[in-house]
């Protein structure tokens, strides 16, 4: 009875911790732990498990690193010549001056972004946006 009573009493002393129990700031290294930045950008793909359609907070749940700014041009871009040209179309027809395409790009900019924040930024961080799906 008393191993019994020992070996429980062993397993609570050093419990083993399963990977996938860490947070993703439990698993964190820093950049400077890799020998290549290939190597730590992969790490940071695995160990990155946001929670579906609840709040995610960047450098908590996620970090943000240099490569992501080239997919997030990419699509202002994309979405501003996208209204630009929907818009024109409209002025060019109805006979609205240039003003109209400026405001109404500024403003389709505007509300854009504050559906990219919520959803992409909090809560879906994993969802690709519209023209920044990277292979």
């Amino acid at each position: 009875m008393s191993s019994t009573l020992e070996a429980v009493h062993a397993g609570t002393e050093n419990p083993q911790v399963n990977q996938d129990e860490l947070t993703y700031e439990q698993q964190h290294k820093p950049s400077s732990e890799f020998s290549s930045r290939e190597q730590y950008l992969e790490h940071e793909l695995q160990i990155m498990a946001p929670k579906r359609w609840r709040p995610n907070l960047p450098f908590k749940d996620y970090r943000f690193e240099l490569e992501d700014t080239i997919p997030a041009m990419a699509a202002t871009i994309g979405k501003v010549v996208m209204v630009g040209a929907i818009a024109a179309t409209f002025a060019g027809a109805l006979g609205l001056n240039e003003g109209f395409v400026l405001e109404n790009v500024r403003y389709e900019l505007l509300i854009a972004s504050v559906f990219i924040i919520l959803f992409s930024g909090f809560l879906l961080p994993t969802a690709n946006l519209a023209g920044t799906h990277v292979h």
